[in-house]
């Protein structure tokens, strides 16, 4: 889930449409479809969007999914009609997303960052240990696993 508080600019970057039919119906349920949740933070690599990976060389964040990449049972999937997502990206956005690692407590001020592995694609507090630390946002809210709503200055 993604909410704008204060709409900055999106972009329109290209989807993985490798492993994709082109019925609707079954492209649905694909695994990298599913996986492309609203409020997802996403990296640009050599094959379109992917999760954002803070152990991925190369692919810094480029900003947040604004819609879940499957659609809405209300619409009919402009993702997969396009081939392109719409990703909220600029220092002037103010989001809320509920896409973080719940496993963590954020506070307010926290510096944000693409968290790794399995957790691909959400937010993290815990700067990660390795050379792509880019700070993605900060945290303007607090949020764990009971209220997992974090509103999040962009900085990428």
């Amino acid at each position: 889930m993604l909410q704008f508080l204060h709409r900055g600019r999106t972009i329109n970057l290209a989807i993985d449409t490798r492993t994709l039919t082109g019925n609707v119906q079954t492209d649905v349920t694909n695994a990298y479809i599913l996986s492309m949740k609203g409020g997802s933070l996403v990296a640009y690599g050599t094959n379109g969007l992917e999760l954002a990976d803070n152990n991925v060389a190369g692919y810094p964040p480029m900003g947040f999914l604004v819609n879940d990449m499957a659609g809405y049972f209300f619409e009919n999937s402009p993702a997969l009609g396009s081939g392109l997502a719409a990703v909220a990206r600029g220092s002037e956005n103010v989001i809320i997303t509920d896409q973080i690692d719940t496993s963590l407590t954020f506070n307010v001020g926290d510096l944000l960052y693409a968290s790794t592995s399995t957790k691909a694609g959400l937010l993290t507090n815990v700067a990660p240990s390795n050379v792509y630390n880019f700070v993605v946002g900060i945290a303007l809210t607090s949020a764990s696993l009971a209220s997992p709503d974090l509103t999040v200055a962009l900085s990428v």
